[in-house]
């Protein structure tokens, strides 16, 4: 999940709002768990954010993909609270419902990396909007939260959970509002090898979509080896809690090649 350069791969098919030029690296250093979207406007921009460690959470936008490079920059979030202050780690900012709000996972001051939970702040009208605390959304060891759309069945929200006694999974939990969750359930744990590379890990999730279907990426192994892969789930249009609902690929959907390594969370 923590990886120092931000490297992109876009579809063959892009609109014409996003298919302009670019080279990797976006993003030689700070890049680690990626997440951009693209806001039409006049002009419209590129918004990506990524892990900073102890720089907060940083935001930069730009009318092209290669702009975001050297585009212009803010501080879109950083927390005093001793609660919370330390670790910001995989930002991401989705629109629900007209308003902004930016996901991630913070640790206690003091505290070990177990005292990561997840949270959320409110936003404007655009993701460049001031954000204010919201709300602590998990009290468990959670980080990688992403927000999930399932046609006829409404809004979820999927993040990496350890639960007590289990591997490092994918949990999956009704979002009853931006910063409430109803009761989570485990859809993907470490099985195949490839998950298992320095460490049994599932994390990062995000979801796909194309027509009706619905899918979910996933970071696969310890995030620090050079095995780090992205696995695939994809739902089968079942109640999105149960695991049964849920087809994983048995070989991962990106893994080491050509000379590049750990490919993992983004968004």
């Amino acid at each position: 999940m923590r990886y120092s350069a931000l490297l992109f791969c876009l579809p063959a098919l892009l609109s014409p709002a996003s298919a302009n030029t670019f080279t990797n690296p976006l993003r030689k250093a700070n890049g680690a768990d990626p997440h951009m979207v693209y806001v039409k406007g006049n002009p419209g921009f590129y918004y990506l954010t990524s892990t900073e460690g102890a720089n907060g959470l940083i935001l930069t936008r730009s009318q092209t993909l290669e702009g975001l490079k050297t585009g212009e920059q803010k501080v879109i979030w950083n927390d005093q609270s001793p609660s919370r202050s330390k670790a910001f780690w995989a930002p991401e900012f989705h629109e629900i419902d007209g308003t902004w709000y930016l996901y991630y996972s913070a640790q206690a001051e003091s505290g070990p990396d177990t005292t990561h939970h997840l949270y959320v702040a409110k936003g404007g009208n655009s993701p460049w909007d001031d954000y204010t605390f919201l709300g602590q959304m998990s009290q468990g060891n959670d980080i990688d939260g992403t927000v999930i759309n399932f046609p006829g069945r409404g809004r979820y929200f999927a993040f990496s959970c350890n639960e007590s006694g289990k591997s490092q999974s994918i949990c999956i939990a009704p979002l009853l509002a931006p910063e409430k969750l109803g009761t989570r359930s485990i859809i993907s744990s470490p099985e195949y090898d490839w998950e298992k590379n320095g460490g049994a890990v599932n994390e990062g999730p995000h979801p796909l979509y194309h027509e009706d279907k619905v899918y979910m990426t996933f970071s696969a192994s310890i995030c620090f080896n050079a095995s780090y892969a992205l696995g695939l789930l994809t739902w089968n249009g079942g109640d999105p809690l149960k695991k049964t609902s849920w087809e994983k690929s048995p070989e991962p959907v990106l893994r080491p090649a050509n000379g590049n390594y750990a490919t993992g969370h983004n968004g």
